[in-house]
Parts: structure tokens; C-alpha cells; sequence
């Protein structure tokens, strides 16, 4: 009896610590998105989710961020977007954004892509 109520607990126990895991894996797809152009806030800043889906022939993105410090972190941060060729579709069009996540906490923000030859695209973070 006390072999099988060790057993049980072991496994709620397990069980318990598989919950713990708080953050979904990014596929390689949305990895690959994600560019520090300042090499400080990788580790830092770290992307938690990203969502992709189509407004008419516009793609759209949505994307959360998450302040991995205890510490309130200012960063800017922008979306660049590609044709199915990889050339860079209206670069002008896509300013730099300043941001101030607070300590732990997160931050989602949308874009739409400026025009219908934008396939994919990628999330730049800089200081």
C-alpha cells in the first residue's frame, strides 16, 4: 500500500511540474521571425506568441512580447515585411515603435502588412 501511494504521488507530482511550463514553444517558423538589432535584449525581450491570419489579401500579425527582467524595460520595436521572394516590401512604411514594458509583464501589438505581396514578415527589437 505505501509502494502505490508513492507511486500516485510521484505521478502527481510530475504531473504538477508539466503544468508549470508557462510558455509555449515557438515553431521555427515564428523563431526565424524574431531579430534583435541590439543584442541586449535578446533574452530580455522574448517573444511568447505570434499570430498570423488574412484581412481580405492583407496579411495580419499579432504579437506579444514579454519582459523576461524584474525591471521596467524601455525598447523599441518594428515589423518588416517580405514578398514570397524575400525582397522587403515598403521599407519606409515601417517605423521604429517605442515601448516600456513593466517588469515581467507583457505587451501585444497588430500590424497590417502595406500591401498584398507581403508574404511573410519579421519582429525587430532595438534599445
Amino acid at each position: 500500500m505505501r509502494k502505490l501511494t508513492l507511486i500516485i504521488l510521484s505521478a502527481i507530482f510530475a504531473l504538477g511540474l508539466a503544468g508549470c511550463t508557462n510558455q509555449p514553444v515557438l515553431s521555427e517558423e515564428d523563431q526565424a521571425a524574431v531579430k534583435y538589432h541590439d543584442k541586449s535584449l535578446e533574452g530580455q525581450i522574448e517573444v511568447v506568441d505570434i499570430k498570423r491570419n488574412y484581412t481580405g489579401d492583407l496579411l495580419r500579425v499579432q504579437t506579444t512580447f514579454e519582459n523576461r527582467s524584474a525591471f521596467s524595460t524601455k525598447y523599441q520595436y518594428k515589423f518588416r515585411w517580405f514578398d514570397d521572394q524575400g525582397f522587403e516590401v515598403a521599407p519606409d512604411r515601417s517605423p521604429w515603435k517605442p515601448v516600456n514594458t513593466p517588469g515581467r509583464g507583457t505587451h501585444t501589438v497588430q500590424a497590417t502588412a502595406p500591401n498584398p505581396s507581403a508574404t511573410h514578415v519579421e519582429i525587430w527589437f532595438k534599445q
